[in-house]
């Protein structure tokens, strides 16, 4: 018969190298708050075979003194063993039984059992017909409470305090006193068994299988070398089924009919360090008696599962789900959660800017359309892909726009926006713009007297563009008084870069001032610094005419 259902052995059987002693489990709130291990754990313990025993006094110091802190332990063997193996000190006893080597079958090394591994021992295979020993020991430093013989709160089931005759003799034959997995030797040698457990400073804790002191548990001095026995013991740790997964998402939500949809679940494992290893999910309209989906189990580590577009038809739906852990144990279906399936809001339309255009300043104001929203959300993509930037979802029914910045100059950038309405978000809407708002060159004005009396004449030059500066696309000229501080007027627009500007209308006796304002091939601009020049030549020269008409006037190759 199995101890539980996720243990395949019994009391006895012959597993792991050695003999099956029962449960330890730990996993349950029961460990004392003094115990140097506090981490639970549930695991099938293996008592050595009699031919791995020692007799031959060994000691569990060699010295009277502190142990390290992790033998201080009601049950937890191992990690005390390894800690006295890491110690300065000597520990003939705990040395012996990490000496063997211990079969290479997911079982743990060999170790010296603590005070509750042993007890579980003689509670299952007490080898006698004696009475137990009930009286209550000393009090030592650890445990700081009294311990009753058959007292373990480490055990599966925990074992109570013994009465004279509870536990009874063994029945199972070979740890029988006699027989050959008798808890003794066939010299007939009662002494008790050192455990891994420090009493005090000074002591150690030993069971007793036989004798007056049969089942007893007693303090002995570390460095004591009169009769007693050292039997190594090794565990297998057990792995509990998962719970039922926690549904996460959708929970009374409404999802898309027409778009992919992502569900999510909480893997819940009472076993500390265990992870998902498949998950499976159902789901069926809302009343129905089969369930329309059914995904099998799907290898995993992820607890989440998209659907394609077209899975969930309209209405109201219900879901549940499973999981695995990592070695395949199946845990309970979660509860139902439910959703409804419905047909999401058109894409908004992208108004502004137009896709390909050009951002030519650090920030744009992007605008859209759309019959109905509750929310909008809009978000920059890089050249790979990835999002570099995100407004995250911003409730409003009325905003169609939306000033935002560009922190990133001379970059390709993708804007896409969707908008939610009852509970649905629609398909993103996408356009690209390239982001270049680097100015050109700033220019270099000249101005002089015309060689035709009463015209100034005016001329930009341009430096070369620099690292990623635009080139100069067209050029505006503007003039003012020179004791004005205004911006000036126009007098020209959209220019050649290098063309001559013949200023006609301009008065005798006032001197003017002329600044250029350069465009550059990315919608930017720069500007040149103002100029003062003289008041215009009036004398009659051969071959000056003036041009006639007003506004923008051309000189030598310019374009209005």
């Amino acid at each position: 018969m199995a101890l539980a259902p996720d243990v395949p052995y019994d009391i006895g059987d012959a597993a792991y190298g050695g003999y099956v002693a029962g449960i330890i489990d730990t996993t349950q709130g029961n460990i004392i708050p003094e115990d140097a291990s506090q981490q639970g754990l549930r695991y099938v313990l293996i008592f050595a075979p009699e031919s791995m025993q020692e007799y031959t006094g060994l000691t569990w110091k060699d010295a009277q003194t502190a142990a390290p802190g992790a033998t201080r332990t009601r049950w937890d063997g191992l990690s005390a063993t390894q800690a006295m193996l890491a110690d300065s000190g000597t520990y003939p006893a705990a040395e012996y039984c990490a000496s063997f080597s211990a079969p290479d079958d997911g079982g743990s090394p060999w170790y010296l059992p603590a005070m509750d591994e042993l007890e579980l021992a003689y509670r299952n295979w007490k080898p006698t017909r004696e009475d137990n020993k009930i009286d209550p020991p000393r009090p030592t430093q650890f445990p700081p409470v009294e311990v009753l013989p058959g007292v373990n709160p480490s055990s599966d089931p925990s074992g109570s305090a013994y009465t004279t005759d509870s536990p009874r003799r063994t029945s199972i034959t070979r740890f029988r006193e006699g027989q050959s997995e008798y808890f003794g030797d066939a010299a007939g040698r009662h002494g008790p068994y050192l455990s891994a457990t420090e009493a005090s400073t000074n002591d150690a804790w030993q069971q007793y299988f036989t004798g007056p002191n049969a089942g007893f548990q007693t303090p002995v001095i570390k460095t004591s070398t009169g009769i007693r026995f050292v039997r190594p013991v090794r565990r297998v740790v057990l792995n509990k089924p998962p719970h039922a997964p926690t549904l996460i998402a959708p929970v009374d939500q409404t999802i898309s009919t027409t778009q992919a949809n992502r569900f999510t679940v909480g893997f819940n494992d009472p076993d500390a360090g265990d992870s998902l290893s498949a998950l499976r999910i159902w789901a069926r309209p809302e009343g129905a008696a089969e369930w329309a989906v059914d995904t099998g189990w799907i290898t995993t580590p992820t607890p989440a599962h998209g659907f394609p577009a077209g899975t969930f038809t309209e209405g109201d739906w219900e879901w549940q789900a499973a999981t695995k852990d990592t070695q395949g144990v199946e845990g309970p279906r979660s509860p139902s959660a439910f959703f409804t399936a419905d047909v999401p809001p058109p894409g908004p339309t992208i108004t502004a800017p137009a896709n390909g255009a050009t951002v030519p300043l650090s920030t744009e104001t992007v605008v859209w359309s759309t019959p109905d929203q509750d929310a909008y959300q809009i978000q920059f993509l890089d050249e790979d892909g990835a999002v570099a930037y995100d407004t995250g979802q911003v409730d409003s029914v009325t905003a169609r726009s939306r000033t935002l910045d560009f922190p990133d100059n001379q970059v390709t950038r993708t804007i896409r926006l969707r908008v939610l309405f009852e509970g649905l978000w629609s398909p993103w809407s996408t356009i690209t713009v390239h982001v270049s708002y680097t100015q050109p060159p700033v220019p270099v004005v000249t101005v002089d007297d015309m060689t035709t009396p009463g015209a100034i004449r005016v001329q930009a030059s341009h430096p070369d563009p620099a690292d990623d500066q635009p080139a100069v696309e067209y050029i505006d000229i503007y003039r003012r008084e020179t004791q004005d501080t205004g911006p000036g007027i126009r007098r020209a627009t959209m220019l050649l870069p290098t063309a001559t500007f013949a200023d006609w209308f301009v008065a005798s006796g006032v001197d003017y001032a002329y600044r250029v304002c350069a465009f550059g091939t990315n919608g930017t601009s720069s500007w040149s610094d103002w100029t003062e020049e003289p008041e215009p030549i009036w004398e009659d020269l051969d071959g000056g005419t003036p041009s006639s008409g007003g506004g923008t006037n051309i000189f030598d190759g310019g374009t209005p």
